[in-house]
């Protein structure tokens, strides 16, 4: 019995053993074989890759010369590691002809995850206008890596000044000097605002200056600029004229050079009568009344109309005699064609009124001029003498060409206290023409105040320069085949036989073209996967000088859809849009091509969109490194202390079994004694008993 107990209490002792030393040895083996991995993997650090990433950012889409370019460049490690240093070039670079503006080499150190930026400027006016791209590439020991940014770089509007002239020159004293130039735009952007500006310095150094709201440029347009001026001519001599443009471009005011012309005024010869031929700068008095017998209340002073066309006019009489007249006109060979009217004698009792219809016919092909029409009137009465006398007015042919044109009657009205301006602007064309402007200018002698004209019809205002009112009406758009009317009556009037001669001018721009006009500066596509939905993102810039409606719309191809498509948005002049649209899900690997569609005045535009569909990713796990130092020092620490228990707990369970092991050896001898003990306890209990 004390045998088998003792076999069996050293069998445990001896399982116990075996088990501890198992889990002690699997620790110590499994904190060998970690640490000395993870020394393996620290110590392969040094030659393995240690990637990281680049960005290149721009502080703006769009930049107006002259600015400063911010480029700002950012680089942050992928994982747990640090390179020490990566370098590399940074270039601007045209993306239309590619060439290369300026590089410079750029380091970044200590890359770790944590991401650290630099940022590079570079001013604008060194750069080529259009659209530009900035590429950099950082290469460590190891690894490379690159990234790329574009932008637009546009010039501001510039307004320059290819021609100015006076005329006539020379001039007669009193005479009306028309101030002509051509301006244009060689910008990228829009004028607003513009206006002319006219100094004239006259011989004894007096100064005169004038200046004219006028038409604002598109990039790459141009226009006539013509000032009439009166004022200007009063003194004979050597006349000096300055001119030069101001305007808003980018926010800020800018001014064009100064153009330069001089004229001369001269005392003019005595010169034989024009009569009947064309007169295009006299100026002939109007007669108002016919010996304060027969007033002239309706009277077109002023017409002008195309060759081989009729115009209808009135001539409106008045007898203000006390007694019954005879009014007879004749009408003289015109110049120009014919005069017609609805009847040659009219019968007026005292203070009444009568009307004849009054028609001007120009010949076809008629020289274009301004010619002198007569009227003559002759007055009879009983027992009164006969009246002879004649009336003038003017006609001025045009002949119109590809071009808008202008045609402009001057009309008194109700006893030459009144007169009505009418203006017609024909576009014979199949051409739409934006941002017209006409103006008229009138000297101020013949009219009594500002608050006695007014002006009725589109966009219009009227300025008083002193020696001259300048009206001017502004027609945003002139469609194909119409024509428009503007009126402005001047309710009392001075001299006016100082309106017979009107300086009115239209300002037609040629046809803008649409390349001018909006530009796609950026089309950005996010990276998409099959399967899923793709975001476009698109930047783009209008710079026509009228704010308009534009309508956007992303096409897909079949088989796809786009959230909201359609798009219209009301754009001002410079505006910078960005517009971003989201696809339906693209389920096709590969390259899909969308369609980005511009529709406003200026035309339609098609932008290709494609669309980079790319495989789903698939998932893996990669190691790229052991534990951190800390973590590796820690597990070296345990694996330390781990083998020092190991020895001693078996040193321990070694001595333990042995001192067991001794105890339970077997001895005949001593077994004997025990049972021969144990027989004389029992007897003597029996005896006991």
């Amino acid at each position: 019995m004390g045998y088998e107990r003792n076999s069996e209490a050293t069998t445990f002792h001896l399982a116990k053993l075996l088990f501890v030393v198992g889990i002690l040895t699997a620790v110590a083996v499994a904190g060998f074989a970690y640490t000395n991995s993870g020394q393996a993997i620290v110590s392969a650090n040094v030659v393995v890759h240690c990637p990281f990433t680049v960005a290149l950012t721009s502080s703006s889409s769009v930049y107006i010369v002259p600015t400063n370019i911010m480029l700002t460049y950012t680089v942050n490690s992928l994982y747990n590691c640090v390179t020490q240093s990566a370098s590399g070039p940074l270039t601007l670079s045209n993306s239309v002809t590619n060439t290369v503006i300026y590089t410079n080499t750029v380091t970044m150190t200590g890359i770790t995850n944590t991401a650290a930026s630099n940022t590079f400027t570079q001013t604008s006016n060194k750069l080529e206008v259009g659209s530009d791209t900035a590429f950099i590439t950082l290469t460590s020991s190891t690894d490379s890596n690159s990234a790329s940014v574009s932008f637009t770089v546009l010039s501001a509007a510039n307004v320059l000044l290819q021609s100015f002239a006076a005329s006539p020159n020379p001039a007669t004293p009193g005479s009306v000097i028309t101030f002509t130039s051509n301006e244009i735009n060689d910008g990228a952007l829009a004028t607003t605002n513009s206006v002319a500006n006219l100094e004239v310095v006259a011989p004894g150094g007096s100064l005169y200056l004038a200046n004219s709201p006028i038409a604002d440029l598109s990039p790459g347009q141009s226009q006539i600029i013509s000032l009439s001026v009166s004022g200007v001519s009063s003194q004979t001599g050597t006349y000096t004229a300055y001119e030069n443009v101001s305007y808003f471009t980018d926010g800020s005011n800018a001014v064009s050079s100064n153009a330069m012309t001089q004229y001369s005024v001269q005392t003019p010869s005595p010169s034989p009568s024009h009569g009947g031929g064309p007169s295009p700068n006299q100026t002939t008095p109007i007669v108002s009344t016919i010996q304060n017998t027969l007033l002239i209340t309706t009277l077109p002073i002023y017409v002008s109309q195309l060759d081989g066309e009729q115009s209808i006019q009135y001539l409106g009489v008045k007898n203000t005699a006390n007694y019954s007249i005879w009014a007879n006109f004749s009408v003289p060979q015109q110049g120009f064609g014919k005069l017609l009217l609805s009847s040659k004698s009219i019968y007026l009792m005292p203070n009444s009124t009568g009307v004849l219809q009054y028609v001007i016919s120009v010949s076809k092909n008629a020289t274009p001029a301004t010619y002198l029409s007569t009227l003559n009137a002759t007055l009879s009465a009983a027992n009164h003498r006969s009246i002879n006398q004649s009336i003038y007015s003017k006609v001025n042919i045009v002949k119109p060409d590809d071009t808008p044109y202008l045609l402009s009657s001057i009309i008194l009205l109700n006893g030459s206290n009144s007169a009505e301006m009418e203006f017609t602007i024909a576009n014979p064309t199949n051409k739409t023409y934006y941002n017209l402007q006409l103006s008229a200018q009138l000297p101020a002698i013949a009219i009594a105040c500002e608050c006695g004209v007014s002006q009725t019809g589109g966009v219009h205002n009227i300025t008083n320069y002193g020696a001259s009112y300048l009206l001017n009406w502004k027609i945003q758009a002139l469609q194909p085949k119409t024509s428009l009317l503007y009126i402005s009556t001047i309710n009392k009037t001075i001299q006016p036989q100082l309106l017979t001669t009107p300086r009115v001018s239209l300002t037609a721009p040629t046809v803008p073209q649409a390349s001018g006009l909006f530009r796609i500066l950026y089309i950005n596509v996010l990276p998409v996967y099959v399967n899923s939905t793709g975001h476009i993102q698109i930047g783009a810039i209008y710079t026509g000088t009228n704010t308009t409606n534009v309508t956007f719309s992303m096409v897909p191809p079949p088989g796809y859809s786009v959230q909201n498509p359609l798009r219209a948005i009301k754009v001002s002049p410079n505006q910078v849009l960005m517009v971003n649209y989201t696809t339906g899900i693209l389920s096709q690997q590969g390259t899909t091509y969308f369609t980005f569609d511009t529709t406003g005045y200026f035309g339609r535009q098609n932008y290709p969109v494609p669309v980079l569909v790319s495989p789903i990713p698939t998932t893996s796990i990669i190691v790229v490194g052991g534990p951190s130092p800390a973590l590796a020092t820690t597990l070296d620490a345990f694996a330390g202390v781990g083998l020092i228990l190991l020895i001693i707990l078996l040193v321990y369970l070694m001595s333990k079994m042995r001192r067991s092991s001794q105890s339970a050896r077997y001895d005949a001898g001593r077994a004997e004694k025990l049972k021969d003990i144990g027989k004389r306890i029992r007897e003597r209990k029996g005896k006991a008993r």
